[in-house]
């Protein structure tokens, strides 16, 4: 349990190792950091750690020091105290292709539109865009089509384990040199999307950082 995954021990308030774990098991937890340990830590010494668990969230635990090495230590008598999760904050950078449908503009008269059918039309119609990050309740991406806030489009994400049809709000937009980036919140979301979404980021997160780790 909990192997690869990113975990700091405190000594105190002090962090002592910010690293991930190389193994946990018969109550042991070996701690490992590709730094040299920050210091101060003694066998015997009780300690508190945080584990960002690809499922469970973020694990809180109180343990004691076994043995001290140069970049890490093992941790004995491990228990745990909360998992807390982070479904709202959690968030992954990542790059996706992807396309979508706009929603015509609220307030738009279609008889009006000049340029209906284009992309960013107020009349709505087909958006290509890029995901740059995504959280369990909101996306930021990347297009070239022209969006005010308060725009929606949908679109399937389909990097799940279920495929998932999701309705994105823009909330805010910033023009950029490719052309325009915007954060969006999920609108009429499911319970069951976000704890896809959520499960997804943990999972890219960890990936991300075994990639760091073994490359």
């Amino acid at each position: 349990m909990h192997e690869l995954d990113r975990c700091v021990v405190f000594s105190g308030s002090k962090v002592l190792v910010d690293g991930y774990v190389r193994a946990f098991e018969d109550g042991v937890m070996q701690v490992e950091s590709e730094d040299v340990l920050r210091g101060g830590a003694e066998p015997g010494d009780e300690v508190s750690l945080r584990v960002l668990d690809e499922i469970r969230g973020e694990c809180h635990y109180w343990a004691q020091v076994g043995r001290v090495r140069a970049r890490g230590v093992d941790l004995v008598e491990v228990a745990m105290v909360q998992a807390v999760q982070k479904r709202r904050v959690a968030r992954v950078r990542i790059d996706l292709p992807c396309s979508g449908t706009l929603e015509p503009q609220p307030g738009f008269a279609a008889a009006a539109d000049a340029s209906d059918g284009a992309e960013g039309a107020p009349s709505g119609g087909p958006l290509t865009f890029t995901v740059l990050d995504v959280s369990a309740h909101g996306i930021q991406v990347r297009s070239r089509a022209r969006l005010t806030v308060g725009r929606r489009f949908s679109f399937v994400f389909s990097h799940t384990r279920v495929p998932l049809a999701l309705t994105a709000e823009v909330l805010r937009a910033e023009e950029s040199r490719t052309g325009y980036r915007y954060g969006c919140r999920f609108v009429d979301q499911h319970e069951r999307s976000a704890e896809e979404l959520f499960r997804f980021v943990l999972q890219q997160q960890g990936l991300q950082r075994r990639n760091r780790l073994l490359g």
